[in-house]
């Protein structure tokens, strides 16, 4: 009986101990980072999953971040509104 414990834990601590790696990197700011990890929770998980609605909230706080530290889109020449009548 202790074998079949033994055999039955493993790989769950083995995938326990892979998916805290994959969320302390997921932890950080950065949208690409979340988005492979939400992809491979996908392959794993339904999109119903409490851990996938977590990481695609996250991805979207993410990615909302991101615009604001680029700041406002840059006009180009073109779009500029002539002062000529």
């Amino acid at each position: 009986m202790g074998k079949w414990l033994l055999c039955m834990l493993l790989p769950a601590a083995f995938f326990a101990a892979t998916s805290l790696v994959w969320a302390g990197q997921a932890s950080s700011l950065d949208p690409d980072l979340i988005r492979q990890e939400l992809e491979r929770l996908r392959v794993l998980y339904s999109d119903e999953h409490p851990d996938v609605i977590l990481l695609q909230r996250k991805l979207e706080k993410a990615e909302e971040l991101k615009r604001l530290r680029q700041g406002p889109p840059k006009k180009s020449p073109d779009q500029e509104p002539s002062s000529a009548p």
